[in-house]
């Protein structure tokens, strides 16, 4: 049985399926392991042919055990398009897009078509009239704004992780614009997959204006059913014109390049934050609707030209796609970095009022087994965060020592070695939703005055962290220094430290260190949040 047939009886079996197919599953797995990768695209000098651009597909798709074609579980179509290297927003310009070296690491999927109104009322429920631009199910949909295309990228993994269809470890987001280019040029360097030239009898764009000298063409004036012009290489349709689609990019003047590339913050050079739309549209001039097309919008915008593709992908970057719907922010991240994944959490003593802290599910489950308690009831001990070496931050008044920060090393007898974090902040109030930024040097905090419950105006800090010493040293706020008894909560990094993420006043904001600058991602003025329930007025 090969990856592909392995494959296909796991999406007629589910995962639940019969013992050969996980057992052909685990030696295949140890086969593969041993296996090596099928060559990475590159086409800086020059493109690549049809038959060498699909080769390069179908051998990246039999590697990772799939067709070309990948259906999830509401009927979309995906591609599968292999890693590799290409010159960002290569077609001779200068300025924004003038060429940059871009390299994508790992094979991903993307949607063959923009996503249908269709499959969007599968996933998110009755659609709102779309009369202007073209309606029906095998229409694109449009009028969604950008936190509403990343709820729905969500809400497809969790449909299809349900539905046992995702690839372990992927899930949905929306594209960068270095991946959306890279797939929509599949393998060609000009200015579309056509050519130089383009008619709008090859896409659906405003055909008075085609693209350098094309011959002249109809205009539609609305969008088209999805397929309905030539795909590239890839199988990717109505990448020119038809909608403009959402990609993951805060709009920067000049596009990123290097490995992976995504702009997660935005521009400090623009008086206000936008959101990249690649592509083109069904109302625009052909020269909109080239592979290099970057434009900008406020996220926050609905209009009949802007849609969505998703992709599929094990780079799940640091989440931030998923901030700007103002939900929440990740309120709880206890969870053990050993690899394991296992959560962590705190179960409250009814009698006394005290917490003792927990490893496991939170309830059980038939055929899951019962959590471990990691402290017994003697004293109190509040876990925020954990370490890669297996200890816990905790709050803790353990046995024998005072109140205050301690890293805990777990014992399976429930008597776990505390040893004390020195931190002159801690004698004056209380540190709370304490985050630890991934390579453990360094925190965020709330941080109340004095030690009363309930006090509000809290002010978030970010402070150096040493885990040998222990110590939490140089402890610096930056939101909320005026104690104003606002809400400010939940602080939490980006991937790669370069921000945190809080809720302030019922929104969400991103605080940039370089530069100590602070923008606002939410979309929306208000939160459906339960914390926010008990906000402090």
């Amino acid at each position: 049985m090969n990856l592909t047939m392995m494959n296909r009886e796991i999406q007629k079996n589910g995962f639940g399926g019969k013992l050969i197919v996980f057992g052909t599953m685990m030696l295949i797995s140890a086969i593969a392991t041993f296996a090596a990768d099928p060559v990475p695209v590159r086409m800086i000098e020059k493109p690549l042919t049809t038959e060498q651009a699909q080769s390069a597909q179908k051998a990246w798709a039999e590697h990772i055990g799939f067709e070309v074609t990948f259906e999830n579980s509401i009927g979309m179509q995906l591609s599968v398009i292999p890693p590799g290297t290409f010159p960002m927003g290569k077609e001779d310009h200068k300025g924004e897009e003038g060429p940059q070296e871009v390299t994508h690491s790992q094979p991903y999927f993307i949607g063959r078509y923009e996503v249908t109104q269709g499959e969007w009322e599968r996933v998110m429920g009755p659609l709102r009239k779309q009369p202007t631009a073209g309606a029906g199910d095998r229409f694109p949909v449009y009028g969604i704004n950008y936190a509403e295309s990343a709820e729905f990228c969500r809400k497809l993994t969790q449909l299809d992780r349900e539905a046992g269809k995702l690839p372990e470890g992927y899930e949905y987001r929306l594209p960068t614009s270095a991946e959306w280019e890279y797939a929509c040029r599949a393998g060609t360097l000009t200015a579309t997959y056509f050519g130089d030239k383009m008619s709008s009898r090859q896409a659906n764009f405003d055909g008075g204006i085609p693209l350098n000298g094309a011959e002249k063409g109809p205009n539609l004036g609305r969008t088209a059913e999805v397929g309905s012009y030539p795909g590239n290489a890839w199988g990717l349709h109505d990448t020119y014109g038809n909608l403009y689609e959402w990609c993951l990019d805060w709009y920067h003047k000049r596009a990123k390049g290097g490995v992976d590339p995504v702009h997660l913050l935005p521009s400090p050079e623009r008086g206000w934050p936008e959101r990249v739309r690649n592509g083109g549209c069904h109302s625009h001039a052909g020269r909109y609707c080239r592979s290099s097309n970057r434009f900008f919008e406020p996220p926050e915008m609905r209009t009949s030209k802007i849609g969505l593709r998703p992709v599929l992908s094990k780079l799940h970057l640091d989440g931030l796609h998923q901030l700007t719907d103002a939900a929440h922010t990740d309120g709880n991240q206890i969870r053990t970095r050993d690899g394991m994944d296992t959560r962590i959490w705190n179960k409250r003593n009814h009698e006394t009022g005290d917490h003792c802290v927990m490893a496991g599910n939170v309830s059980r489950r038939p055929g899951e087994s019962f959590p471990l308690t990691l402290t017994d009831m003697s004293h109190h001990t509040w876990a925020h965060t954990c370490l890669t070496d297996g200890r816990i931050l905790v709050r803790s008044n353990p046995p024998n020592q005072e109140p205050g920060y301690y890293l805990m090393t777990p014992n399976k007898d429930r008597t776990p070695k505390f040893e004390r974090i020195q931190c002159d902040l801690a004698t004056k109030g209380v540190l709370d939703r304490i985050s630890l930024s991934p390579s453990e040097t360094r925190v965020c905090f709330e941080f109340q005055t004095g030690f009363e419950d309930g006090v509000p105006g809290r002010t978030l800090y970010v402070a150096d962290f040493d885990a040998k010493q222990p110590a939490i040293t140089d402890a610096r706020p930056f939101a909320n220094e005026d104690g104003k008894p606002i809400w400010y909560a939940y602080p939490r990094w980006s991937k790669d430290e370069s921000a945190i993420i809080y809720q302030a006043g019922g929104m969400l904001h991103l605080y940039n260190l370089a530069n100590k600058s602070t923008t606002k991602v939410s979309t929306t003025d208000s939160v459906d949040d339960p914390h926010m329930k008990r906000a402090p007025k």
